[in-house]
């Protein structure tokens, strides 16, 4: 696993420890966190206190490296 951005196709951005698979789901995220507009990361999704999440390759547009500045606030917390 690694540090990824997610980028979903409704346009919600993701920071999360991500597992491409060569089955659907095709994308497992641990401890995925969205971007918020002002830069902040919120828990993603909401209302739930699982931290593994699966998602299908149809939902996805795409998957990149994110910047050195992201990953450290990614780290900070989910440490």
């Amino acid at each position: 696993m690694q540090i990824a951005l997610i980028i979903l196709k409704s346009g919600i951005e993701i920071i999360t420890m991500a597992e491409q698979m060569d089955e659907e789901p095709s994308c497992h995220m641990k401890d995925p966190y969205k971007i918020m507009e002002d830069g902040t990361l919120e828990p993603w999704p909401r209302y739930t206190i699982d931290t593994d999440v699966m998602l299908y390759s149809d939902n996805i547009a795409t998957i990149v490296e994110p910047t050195s500045e992201l990953k450290k606030k990614y780290e900070l917390v989910t440490k």
